[in-house]
């Protein structure tokens, strides 16, 4: 058996001190509702590798192309300027009516996406939306193996279900089977993304809540769900007031310790300060109550802020 090489960290502290960073040999599977954060992981683990000179291909498969660099340069944006109530659509739009003004945070994210290797390799790899582009398992896998013979390690596909549109279990089991042979046999480490599913109302998602239910698990070395910011509330750091909380939680991983905290989201980036949180399958524990009184706890927190607000 080889033995695992790190590639990169992960964007999120929580996930980083229990998993010790991506590996090669690793086929991770992270997920959360609509509108929960998929996309943004995907960037950040983008960005990280690029950090670590870790060569990564991207596959992000719902955007259209030229998204992801929008959303890079929305990224430089944010850092530059803290003004967090810009979402990706409205940065857009401003920036095609004064394109002068957001120059540079488009020159920015063009450096960050044709960085290389001292060996020339591009350290990130886009794959996007195109006419007539029509992604299916057999198509990724031919692409994946194309970019290892290049020398890529690292792949993250965002997301799984587009690879599924038909039978969710069937093609689900398929793909995640594929995925798993690719990582066995060349020692990559793959990252992709699950939906949950419709009846999920978890706090914090298990394993179960995925779509497609366990046939994403069984092949997977490590399985993390996030809960949507608005599942639940936790009063944001001081000198982070804007930050949001999500439920992270490992529900599965071959090696190390399961968990679940709650991290903060700061307009770009997760912060590195989280909280520790018991749980188990039925619901939510703080510190040793039950859901009932961590609600009444969320209530109090979420009275004390507006009373600050007041103020």
């Amino acid at each position: 058996m080889l033995e695992p090489k790190i590639l990169c960290n992960y964007p999120i502290k929580f996930l980083q001190d229990k998993l010790y960073g991506i590996c090669t040999g690793d086929l991770i599977v992270i997920a959360c509702g609509s509108g929960g954060g998929k996309s943004v992981i995907s960037r950040l683990i983008t960005m990280e590798a690029s950090k670590t000179d870790c060569p990564v291909v991207l596959y992000s498969l719902e955007n259209q192309e030229g998204t992801v660099a929008t959303e890079l340069a929305r990224d430089a944006f944010l850092k530059d300027t803290r003004d967090y109530d810009v979402n990706l659509r409205s940065f857009a739009i401003q920036s095609s009516k004064e394109p002068e003004k957001f120059e540079k945070y488009r020159r920015i994210a063009y450096q960050n996406a044709s960085k290389k290797t001292v060996d020339g390799l591009p350290m990130m790899v886009i794959h996007e939306q195109v006419a007539a582009q029509d992604w299916n398992i057999d198509r990724i896998s031919a692409s994946i193996i194309e970019e290892i013979n290049k020398g890529y390690r690292l792949f993250i596909i965002d997301h799984l279900d587009v690879l599924a549109p038909n039978d969710e279990y069937k093609e689900t089991r398929i793909a995640m089977e594929k995925l798993w042979a690719l990582v066995a046999k060349y020692n990559i480490a793959i990252v992709t993304f699950s939906q949950l599913s419709k009846t999920c109302t978890a706090l914090s998602p298990s394993q179960t809540d995925l779509r497609g239910g366990m046939n994403k698990v069984f092949k997977a070395t490590h399985v993390i769900t996030l809960g949507k910011h608005e599942y639940g509330y936790f009063a944001p750091p001081l000198n982070f007031p804007h930050a949001k909380p999500t439920y992270v939680r490992i529900v599965k991983s071959r090696d190390t310790q399961l968990g679940t905290a709650i991290c903060y989201f700061n307009g770009n980036s997760y912060i590195d300060e989280f909280v520790p949180v018991m749980c188990d399958e039925p619901g939510m524990y703080i510190e040793g109550h039950s859901r009932k009184d961590f609600q009444v706890w969320q209530a109090e927190q979420l009275g004390a802020k507006q009373k600050r607000i007041k103020q």
